[in-house]
């Protein structure tokens, strides 16, 4: 699954907040996720941002007899500064679930501003309903995304 989202500020505004700790924790705060820890290690072209944070999604009834409704995700992202675009993939461990969440990125400078894209995917380790797990993880994965985007594109556009 792919998504895409479009931003009127420069690629370096949207990379800093995207990278930066205390903003990825106050988003997080914003969406009503709980236990949040962030961590940025910079070395110049590459960075590596370790957001963890636990989240609740209301399940429908075929899920909620597999998982709780609040999950801890650890979510690694691993950035790099290729010619005038940043590249990268990110991981994401579900603690406890036979979930495997993984996503390829890039965010590139664009006429008027930049853009966002990610290419998500997701592997469900349970008999018979995995497929069910995977679409469900994956429109949720993408919903977060926009709202995640949505809450920097409102700050970028205060200051």
């Amino acid at each position: 699954m792919t998504a895409i989202y479009s931003f009127t500020a420069d690629i370096e505004k949207v990379f800093d907040k995207l990278t930066d700790p205390d903003f990825l924790v106050e988003r997080c705060v914003a969406l009503g996720e709980k236990n949040i820890q962030c961590d940025v290690e910079s070395d110049g072209r590459k960075t590596t941002v370790v957001l963890s944070r636990t989240i609740k999604r209301d399940l429908p009834a075929v899920l909620a007899k597999l998982f709780g409704a609040e999950n801890r995700m650890v979510m690694t992202e691993k950035w790099e500064d290729i010619g005038n675009s940043k590249i990268g993939s990110y991981s994401v461990d579900v603690q406890g679930q036979p979930v495997t969440l993984t996503a390829k990125f890039k965010l590139k400078p664009k006429e008027g501003g930049c853009e966002y894209s990610i290419d998500y995917s997701c592997k469900a380790k349970i008999p018979l309903v995995g497929g069910k797990v995977e679409d469900f993880i994956l429109g949720q994965t993408e919903d977060g995304m926009r709202k995640e985007m949505d809450y920097l594109n409102t700050k970028l556009n205060k200051t």
